[in-house]
């Protein structure tokens, strides 16, 4: 308790102390540094998530793969298939955290949320994932797909 309290009032203080260099130099390019240097007195899990929240890009279903998303296999349906946005899905997720926003599209199929989504977890890592809709109902579907195992019972 003692070292967790003396490492967060020192990180404090150098931050702060950080922060005025760095309004007066205007370089930022010493953050690495600075987190680095301080890494065995901080939480790091706590900063990790700190940091990955900062990194989140958001992907839009609408606007970045296809506002019509329909079918299970890109053999059947092409570009447009579950199968393909989980492919994208999978990809974007190895080198960033994501906010999938689903909104913007026609709606969705049963079985391009089914390929999309199912299954996920076995690729990715979905502390990475975040779910995003103005339908609630479309965020708990998706969430018990991923949730749920390859092969329906």
């Amino acid at each position: 308790m003692i070292k967790e309290t003396r490492a967060a009032w020192v990180l404090g203080a150098l931050s702060g102390w950080f922060a005025a260099g760095c309004v007066v130099t205007r370089s930022w390019s010493l953050i690495p540094f600075v987190i680095v240097g301080l890494y065995g007195l901080v939480d790091t899990d706590r900063l990790n998530v700190r940091l990955n929240r900062a990194r989140t890009t958001e992907f839009q279903v609408g606007r970045d793969f296809s506002r019509f998303p329909a079918g299970r296999f890109k053999a059947e349906h092409g570009g447009h298939s579950g199968e393909a946005l989980r492919e994208v899905l999978i990809e974007r997720l190895k080198s960033e955290p994501l906010i999938v926003n689903l909104d913007g599209t026609m709606g969705y199929s049963s079985a391009f949320l089914d390929e999309a989504f199912r299954g996920l977890w076995i690729d990715t890592d979905l502390r990475r994932l975040t779910l995003k809709s103005e339908d609630p109902s479309l965020v708990l579907e998706v969430e018990q797909l991923l949730q749920s195992p390859l092969r329906p019972t």
